[in-house]
């Protein structure tokens, strides 16, 4: 199965939603197969045009996972897993771009403007 540019907003928003995801072999193999054709269509076509979107995405599946561990670890802490996503998303793609103006985006994208100061301090950890 191959993400189409128009399924990416339904992605994201599956990772941002509320509760647990019962199924970690479907997220992990989302991981490494948007990893993996990333990779080769950077390396096929010789530009790095269009790379926002995938390590964006990336960055939401891995956090994603990262707060379903922290979830399965301490359950009685009642944390939203799909903070996570949205922190890591923000933080993937400061780190590769290089640009804190990533935390706005994301804020300004996602509409969760309580988690601005998480999204800020991930995005400079990520910078720096």
């Amino acid at each position: 199965m191959l993400i189409q540019k128009n399924d990416q907003h339904r992605i994201i928003s599956y990772l941002a939603q509320q509760g647990s995801i019962s199924n970690w072999g479907e997220l992990t193999g989302l991981c490494i197969a948007k990893f993996i054709l990333t990779i080769l269509s950077v390396a096929f076509t010789g530009v790095a045009a269009g790379v926002y979107a995938p390590v964006f995405l990336e960055g939401a599946i891995l956090g994603r996972l990262y707060g379903e561990l922290v979830n399965l670890i301490f359950p009685s802490l009642g944390i939203t897993p799909g903070s996570y996503a949205i922190v890591g998303a923000a933080a993937f793609s400061a780190g590769v771009t290089r640009t804190i103006s990533t935390a706005i985006i994301v804020v300004e994208l996602t509409k969760q403007v309580d988690l601005l100061l998480p999204v800020l301090i991930s995005v400079l950890i990520a910078v720096a």
